[in-house]
């Protein structure tokens, strides 16, 4: 993402992205969340406690985890989280409150929407509102020609049909379509176990057919 962040315009000529990054073999994805950080801060002055007053430690365990604050399904996938909202961090302490949250969606606008929707209900509250890490979405395009030619060759190759997916997660691809918007862009790769953890590993036995789909593609994808 730092990369892609880099990227500077005018020097891609291209009018296709193969973007070789994704984790599940036979999964090619069209689409990604951008996301943005918001921190909510207030100033508090601490007062002692009356000697009367009773302390009650409550503690929530066992909990899943997970993307929290599902607001809107992508209306062409309706199965999947376009626009979300997770309160990730509550820090009181000090005489400083902060409160964390992580805004995502794959629609620029529908982000913005989020980060008005926050601010406004924060500074009804007296708190200041920053953002920050702020990087675009990707919009999914089911119409791609290069999703089309994708998905013929792995059919043809492999006998089954692929999965077409959008994540709701953030992916370099939207960063460097931010940069250059005409590219028509798809996202796929060999299986990956543990990705990003210092035992990241591929599942050999997808690396050879992934490689096999790629060369095809590359050989007949039409000239613009």
């Amino acid at each position: 993402m730092f990369g892609a962040n880099d990227l500077e315009t005018g020097i891609l000529n291209g009018d296709i992205l193969l973007n070789l990054d994704s984790e599940t073999w036979g999964k090619f994805c069209i689409g990604s969340a951008g996301g943005i950080d918001v921190t909510a801060t207030l100033d508090y002055k601490e007062v002692e406690t009356d000697t009367e007053d009773a302390a009650v430690r409550v503690t929530l365990k066992g909990l899943r985890g997970g993307h929290s604050g599902v607001m809107r399904m992508i209306p062409s996938y309706p199965d999947v989280v376009e626009t979300s909202s997770n309160l990730a961090i509550i820090d009181i302490e000090g005489g400083k409150a902060a409160f964390k949250i992580l805004a995502r969606s794959s629609r620029e606008d529908m982000k913005d929407c989020m980060v008005k929707t926050l601010e406004s209900c924060f500074n009804m509250a007296g708190m200041k509102i920053e953002t920050a890490g702020d990087y675009g979405g990707w919009d999914p395009n089911p119409d791609s020609e290069l999703l089309h030619l994708l998905t013929k060759e792995y059919k043809d190759l492999f006998g089954e049909d692929a999965i077409i997916q959008v994540d709701h997660a953030g992916l370099e691809c939207s960063v460097i379509l931010g940069k250059y918007p005409h590219l028509d862009v798809v996202s796929l790769g060999p299986t990956m176990k543990s990705p990003h953890t210092t035992t990241e590993r591929a599942l050999i036995p997808t690396v050879e057919p992934f490689w096999r789909l790629i060369c095809k593609v590359m050989e007949d994808v039409p000239a613009k």
